[in-house]
């Protein structure tokens, strides 16, 4: 008899989390289970490997960075600049910034500008990754102010491959894997959602289990950075839809 589970992340990490279940769900050895939907929140966009930002006055230079996140577009990372520059001005902890940074918008709000007091410049180097090298600032320079147009960024995809305690061992390079399945990952506004019309299925590890843990993670093993605020309230918990099935003969 097929059964459908559905569990969710809720109040966890959407990458990595567990799922309890008050009764131990039980099947028998000719049970397989694969995943039939996914409900994912955005990949980040801005992690913590290009989220920070440099300025300068004179031979003074001065690194930032804004929290890692989903950035809808260019225009949500420059008030977080400002927000970041706002608060080391209001803190007094910058040697450099004395004066807020002002943001306006021109062209009927297409163009949005962020600039900084007089003497005071954003500095672009060679190394990499910055932030503002996703607003298209990839070469070494120095500016007063970043006058761009506001863009909404493309949605990407990548695969996530998705692991889970509850699948057993299978080889993957040459390596023992607990693969639940391969999905598409967007890193787009708001829920994205992926059903598999033909689901790969996998013996389960365990035939009773109370909990099963789940990890999403890149085709090189590292965790998926993917929108979560536990704290200030932006959360689309990752769902997913489990089907249990009796093995094919």
């Amino acid at each position: 008899m097929d059964r459908y589970i559905t569990v969710t992340s809720t109040s966890q990490n959407p990458a990595n989390f567990v799922s309890n279940f008050t009764d131990a769900v039980d099947f028998s050895s000719e049970y397989e289970v694969g995943l039939k939907a996914v409900f994912h929140a955005p990949l980040n966009n801005v992690t913590g490997k290009n989220n920070m930002f440099s300025i300068r006055k004179a031979q003074t230079v001065e690194h930032y960075s804004i929290p890692p996140g989903f950035y809808i577009d260019s225009c949500h990372i420059l008030r977080a600049i400002k927000q970041e520059l706002d608060n080391a001005v209001t803190n007094d902890a910058s040697e450099i910034l004395k004066a807020n940074p002002t943001f306006k918008y021109k062209a009927g709000g297409e163009q949005a500008v962020l600039s900084l007091p007089k003497g005071v410049l954003f500095y672009v180097d060679d190394r990499e990754p910055q932030l503002l090298h996703v607003l298209g600032f990839c070469v070494e320079a120095a500016f007063n102010e970043i006058n761009i147009n506001v863009f909404a960024f493309i949605n990407e995809l990548i695969s996530g491959f998705l692991y889970s305690s509850i699948v057993g061992n299978s080889i993957i390079d040459h390596k023992q894997s607990r693969l639940l399945a391969i999905v598409p990952m967007h890193s787009a506004q708001g829920y994205s959602y992926h059903e598999f019309q033909n689901p790969v299925y996998n013996s389960l590890s365990v035939h009773s289990f109370t909990q099963a843990s789940f990890v999403f993670t890149d085709e090189q093993g590292v965790e998926l950075p993917m929108q979560y605020d536990h704290e200030g309230i932006v959360q689309n918990p990752t769902i997913l839809v489990l089907h249990m099935r009796l093995r094919s003969r």
